[in-house]
């Protein structure tokens, strides 16, 4: 099997939700080589940092499950909010509320 025929257009691997790629069930992908797509719409998981460590933690699963002959879980993106410095002085996000008080000792 060639790789570069089964990529996303941006060179991104096409995965399931639970990670494997899209061709061959026993091949994984995670962080921004994988074209994950999102639960609940058409989209892809943004290739970003915050998504990275919950496929981690879901691939170590992954493989203890299939060491026991169990189903495999499904990746849910959550997403973490965003913030991009572009200068020194400004800077672009996306932050939802939270409350300040449970960010406290």
């Amino acid at each position: 099997m060639e790789l570069r025929r089964n990529t996303h257009h941006v060179f991104r691997i096409p995965v399931n939700l639970k990670l494997q790629m899209t061709v061959d069930d026993k091949i994984f992908a995670m962080g921004d080589c994988a074209a994950c797509p999102m639960k609940d719409n058409e989209h892809n998981v943004p290739p970003r940092a915050q998504a990275v460590h919950p496929q981690v933690l879901l691939l170590l699963k992954s493989i203890t499950c299939m060491l026991k002959n169990k189903p495999l879980p499904e990746y849910a993106y959550g997403d973490f909010d965003s913030l991009v410095s572009l200068s020194e002085n400004s800077a672009v996000g996306n932050l939802r509320p939270c409350d300040a008080t449970q960010l406290l000792p």
